[in-house]
């Protein structure tokens, strides 16, 4: 039996791909083991179809012997009797929001193999949070921004409080994430550092890479078209981020909601860990978002660039939003690209 089970249950967007890249790297280490349960580097797709039904299934593959909650639970139970360290990590960000229900299943299942367990999880301030949600939403999906923002701006304190109750709050660490608070500012050197676990790796460049506010106006135009996911998509993703620009910014009316989050998660903050984040108030840039039709003002320099990148017409892109998709589109149907930008694509599939 595992002497302890420490669980990674995320914040989303909060270096988590990263932490888990770099124990995939690594496996194991002096007295530590990486519950490797969906290679190479996420294990929401197992607990999510073991325990969690919180998400299609079609969205999270999981490994071929994982087909069904069972076989998913089978999975884990297969992973934890493997372990020959007194202690093991499991991460997994879809944990910090599964319902109770779910949440009790999930320790019902994992107290049987380890003999105490432990969480931890990275605060992410609300503004950065949301902003960062809406470019991740829009990676692999679409919708009207105003459902977006709805799904972004649950409050995540409940969601803790929740982890809190089932383990004991002196179980669960909560660390911020913010550069000035990061060992090194790395998240993966302070995950590192905080669990004892030796020297982790950094997995260069994240697979999460902001793009600037032009790249994500072409990205929503492909989207809206094309909202299923599809094997180019890593590809385009790249070829996007290598377009340089302001950064992606709403309006301040726009994020209302998020304010809102803003001021009820700061007391809680500082109750729960001790932390006064500092947050600038958003303002309106010229450009700043304030509804799903700026998504089609498009400068004309970045439709020069879109040409440019995909040989598509000049011409053709005065028909409209669906020209706009189709020429995104190409990019992920393009079979040669540079050997830096193919390995950087590959890793943004496999995230």
């Amino acid at each position: 039996m595992i002497d302890e089970l420490v669980l990674h249950i995320g914040m989303p967007k909060t270096g988590t791909t990263s932490i888990q890249r770099a124990l995939n790297a690594v496996k194991t280490g002096e007295d530590w083991t990486y519950l490797d349960l969906n290679p190479p580097h996420s294990a929401n797709p197992v607990v999510l179809r073991a325990h969690g039904r919180i998400a299609p299934v079609a969205i999270h593959a999981g490994p071929l012997e994982a087909q069904s909650p069972m076989d998913a639970r089978n999975h884990i139970t297969d992973a934890l009797y493997a372990v020959r360290t007194p202690r093991a990590i499991l991460s997994a960000e879809a944990m910090l929001r599964l319902p109770a229900a779910a949440v009790t299943s999930l320790l019902d299942h994992l107290n049987r193999h380890a003999r105490s367990i432990s969480a931890v999880a990275f605060i992410r301030p609300p503004l950065s949070f949301v902003t960062s949600y809406v470019q991740q939403f829009y990676k692999t999906g679409h919708a009207p921004i105003a459902d977006v923002l709805r799904r972004a701006t649950r409050p995540y304190s409940a969601d803790i409080a929740m982890w809190d109750q089932a383990l004991g709050a002196e179980n669960v660490r909560l660390f911020p994430f913010e550069r000035d608070a990061l060992a090194g500012g790395s998240v993966v050197q302070h995950f590192a550092e905080a669990l004892d676990l030796g020297p982790l790796p950094e997995q260069g460049r994240d697979a999460n890479i902001s793009l600037c506010d032009e790249a994500t106006r072409l990205l929503v135009q492909y989207r809206r078209k094309y909202p299923a996911r599809h094997p180019g998509d890593g590809r385009i993703l790249a070829c996007l981020s290598t377009l340089e620009g302001a950064p992606f910014r709403m309006h301040p009316d726009l994020l209302a909601g998020a304010l809102d989050m803003a001021r009820a998660t700061g007391p809680w903050a500082q109750a729960r860990m001790g932390w006064t984040f500092e947050e600038p108030e958003p303002h309106a840039t010229p450009r700043a978002l304030r509804g799903d039709t700026d998504f089609d003002d498009i400068l004309p320099e970045t439709r020069d660039w879109l040409v440019a990148q995909s040989g598509q017409a000049k011409r053709a892109l005065r028909t409209g939003p669906d020209a706009y998709a189709d020429a995104v589109r190409s990019f992920g149907q393009q079979q040669r690209v540079p050997t830096a930008l193919a390995r950087f694509a590959k890793r943004l599939r496999r995230a």
